[in-house]
């Protein structure tokens, strides 16, 4: 299992767009406009879980994201990481 996990709440997304701009190797933007993971089915909420070298793109999307939807957790302890 890989330490961390990146968690993404679709039904608050307000599409800004921002996500994929700082953190495009995880995040894209759907057709519905609303962003949403890459490569993962399209659910209200997605997780997915990241090595600690991706915590530093994850953390990007976290801070640009004006909805506060995109977090990142450490998998074990399930604590946020900020």
């Amino acid at each position: 299992m890989k330490p961390y996990l990146l968690f993404l709440d679709r039904v608050h997304c307000i599409g800004c767009g921002d996500c994929p701009k700082v953190c495009g190797k995880y995040f894209t933007m759907h057709k519905n406009g609303k962003v949403k993971m890459k490569k993962m089915k399209i659910e209200d909420i997605q997780m997915l879980q990241i090595n600690k070298s991706d915590i530093a793109c994850g953390l990007r999307a976290s801070k640009v994201c004006p909805a506060f939807v995109i977090h990142v957790f450490d998998a074990k302890t399930h604590k946020r990481i900020k």
